[in-house]
């Protein structure tokens, strides 16, 4: 099964007018347990909810149902080492956030079952230039990774827990070992049964 790693770019551009039927795409996969995530994509998206218990509730419902993908130690260096080929290969090629290298990385370490889903012309860039899978939403639109008051998409009770089969995604089942800070909550998805 092929997993979306689902970059800040979708889960805020799916409300934008030029958006398309990404609201409607994203919900699918959502409802087909195709989506994941990792840590940098969730501090990025969950800076959106007001107050701490929007936080919870986002979280309760969304975040904690979907696979999650470990930031391993050897994607932080993948990450650094794609930086530093994107500076040498092109001046200020490498000048990109923080986090689309990791998040990059995070998608290329899982394998090659999960693609990294963005609406962003710096992932398709990075992604590009590692040869990774990657779906690009739309042509790429720059906007700020902003709140709305719009409710998350719910994905349905009846999903199932996805059984690894093959080596990749069973690295994919790991928790971080990178030391990466967890949700102020009862415990981090990796360590609750979730989605892995």
């Amino acid at each position: 099964m092929t997993l979306y790693l689902a970059d800040s770019s979708v889960w805020v551009g799916r409300r934008r007018p030029e958006a398309g039927d990404l609201s409607g795409l994203l919900v699918d996969r959502l409802r087909r347990s195709e989506v994941a995530t990792c840590v940098p994509v969730a501090i990025e998206v969950l800076t959106g909810p007001p107050d701490g218990e929007a936080y919870v509730r986002d979280w309760t419902r969304l975040w904690s149902q979907l696979h999650w993908l470990p930031l391993r130690e050897r994607a932080t260096g993948r990450a650094l080492e794609v930086q530093s080929e994107l500076a040498l290969a092109s001046p200020g090629a490498h000048r990109r956030s923080i986090s689309h290298f990791l998040i990059a990385a995070c998608a290329e370490d899982a394998g090659p079952g999960v693609v990294l889903w963005h609406w962003d012309p710096d992932l398709a860039a990075i992604c590009e230039h590692t040869g990774q899978p990657h779906e690009l939403v739309l042509a790429p639109a720059a906007f700020p990774l902003v709140s709305t008051e719009a409710e998350l998409p719910t994905p349905p009770a009846s999903t199932e827990l996805v059984t690894a089969s093959s080596p990749a995604e069973v690295a994919t089942a790991a928790p971080p070992e990178n030391g990466s800070p967890r949700p102020a909550l009862s415990r981090p998805p990796w360590e609750d049964g979730a989605r892995a």
